[in-house]
């Protein structure tokens, strides 16, 4: 499975977890077009071409719930999230009126939620095997206790 196909499967179950709780969700997916073209051997060639089509170019997941500040999620299974908290900061968000999040795939099926204070980020909860976790002053607590606070349905 190619890297693009594993990021839509990513944010579909991000999705699915959403939708299990109550939020009502915009799932942004990349966007593929069928493009054709005459080679230099003068036959027709056809070739996919997907470009991205990220919320502000950064947000795949927009999700709202009533009661809840808008949720707008950047979904990603890469390590390194300094490139995409450069892309959140350069976007002039409502912080007190909306949660920016990126949740990071992790091998095994765990997700990790990091939180977008507008200049870099802070680990909120964990999804494991199912069951959400958050931290008691995660990640100052030397405990790390984790407190299940739903189950994934």
């Amino acid at each position: 499975m190619n890297t693009r196909a594993k990021g839509n499967r990513f944010q579909d179950r991000i999705e699915k977890l959403l939708k299990a709780w109550g939020w009502t969700v915009h799932n942004q997916k990349t966007v593929s077009s069928l493009m054709k073209k005459i080679g230099k051997d003068g036959k027709l060639q056809e070739f996919w071409i997907s470009k991205r089509n990220d919320i502000f170019g950064a947000i795949d997941i927009s999700a709202r719930k009533p009661g809840e500040k808008p949720l707008n999620i950047q979904a990603t299974l890469h390590t390194d999230l300094k490139k995409r908290t450069k892309q959140l900061a350069a976007i002039p968000w409502a912080l007190d009126h909306e949660d920016i999040q990126i949740w990071q795939g992790k091998e095994n099926g765990l997700i990790i939620v990091w939180q977008f204070d507008g200049s870099g980020l802070k680990e909120v909860m964990r999804i494991i095997r199912g069951k959400i976790y958050r931290f008691e002053n995660f990640p100052e607590s030397p405990e790390k206790t984790p407190i299940e606070i739903f189950k994934e349905a």
